[in-house]
């Protein structure tokens, strides 16, 4: 059956009649099952994959995404966060989180300023993040 919105046009190969029609097709969308639930975790933006090597190197890259993608979510690349909820998250001990947050440190990718019975804060270096300026983008 053939819409009347429909672009029609005779396939060169095979010389069948084409349509493409002209509103998208709800069957091409995705399912529910394939969209994200809210809470779970994703990681969204443009990085330069050479900070991220670096990190693996240092042995810390889930820790480095991590931060990543916090930095992307409040828009800054200083984060503070709570190094127990953050460890839990992330699967690992408090200790470990250290250590990876150190070895980041030590390898030139992040600044941590520490003050007592405050979260520590964190800096990327490096300026990680791409961000693309797009002069066509309509306001």
């Amino acid at each position: 059956m053939l819409n009347n919105d429909a672009t029609l046009f005779t396939d060169p190969i095979n010389g069948e009649l084409v349509t493409f029609p002209s509103r998208p097709n709800n069957k091409a969308r995705p399912s529910t099952g394939d969209r994200l639930e809210p809470g779970v975790p994703f990681l969204t933006g443009t990085y330069k994959w050479e900070w991220i090597l670096r990190a693996d190197e240092a042995g810390a890259m889930l820790v480095a995404v991590h931060l990543l993608r916090l930095a992307t979510m409040r828009g800054s690349d200083s984060i503070q966060f709570g190094a127990g909820r953050t460890a839990k998250e992330l699967r690992m001990g408090r200790s470990t989180l250290y250590r990876k947050l150190e070895a980041l440190q030590a390898g030139g990718l992040i600044d941590i300023t520490r003050q007592p019975k405050v979260w520590p804060v964190v800096r990327l270096l490096g300026k990680p993040t791409m961000r693309h300026t797009f002069s066509n983008r309509r306001r």
